[in-house]
């Protein structure tokens, strides 16, 4: 997978704890039927494994074999990957992850494994990436802008359930504006800068 931050090899339907794969905006690329299981059969309790070196990799607590509660991840260089809290191997609430130089990827909540309501993410250098929000099923609606790495616009436009809508535009960096159009009429009117 390009993109993702760290992925482990994926057999099932269910997920490592580590073995998460983030899109290229730091979410969690988890399907509405996986779950995230205690690695190794872990037994219910604590858990927390250690890479070959013994630097941390994943720190929580597991129930019935499922991840449960607060969990941390870390990359094998020591920083934080992500933490968030799991409820039955979903996720439900706060969740972010981190580059492994620290620097923040992506904020926002989660529900039952998907990201619901407003969202952040940063690029490598700490610059603001994008901002929106998603709806409680995990689409994306509402305004979305983009910017490139050190600023600059990237794109913007409107999304209803998870499908562009209305006029989106786009600033190749370098390059000048475009503009797309989509079906649809976006709920929440045009879509103005600056968004983030």
């Amino acid at each position: 997978y390009s993109g993702g931050m760290f992925a482990t090899l994926l057999l099932s339907s269910s997920l490592s704890i580590v073995g998460i794969i983030l899109d290229s905006h730091g979410l969690p690329l988890i399907h509405a039927n996986q779950v995230l299981e205690c690695p190794n059969n872990a037994n219910d309790g604590k858990h927390m494994r250690s890479y070959r070196d013994g630097t941390k990799m994943e720190k929580g607590e597991c129930l019935n074999g499922l991840a449960t509660g607060f969990w941390k991840a870390w990359h094998a260089n020591g920083e934080l990957m992500w933490k968030g809290t799991l409820n039955d191997g979903r996720f439900e609430g706060g969740f972010r992850s981190y580059y492994d130089n620290g620097t923040l990827e992506a904020k926002g909540d989660m529900w039952d494994g998907v990201p619901v309501g407003r969202w952040k993410t940063w690029h490598r250098d700490g610059t603001l990436r994008s901002r929106g929000s998603y709806t409680d099923e995990g689409e994306k609606m509402g305004c979305w802008a983009w910017k490139h790495a050190g600023g600059g616009r990237a794109e913007k436009g409107a999304w209803v359930d998870g499908d562009k809508v209305g006029s989106h535009f786009a600033w190749p960096q370098g390059g000048s504006r475009g503009k797309s159009k989509y079906g649809g009429v976006a709920e929440q009117g045009r879509c103005w800068w600056p968004l983030i």
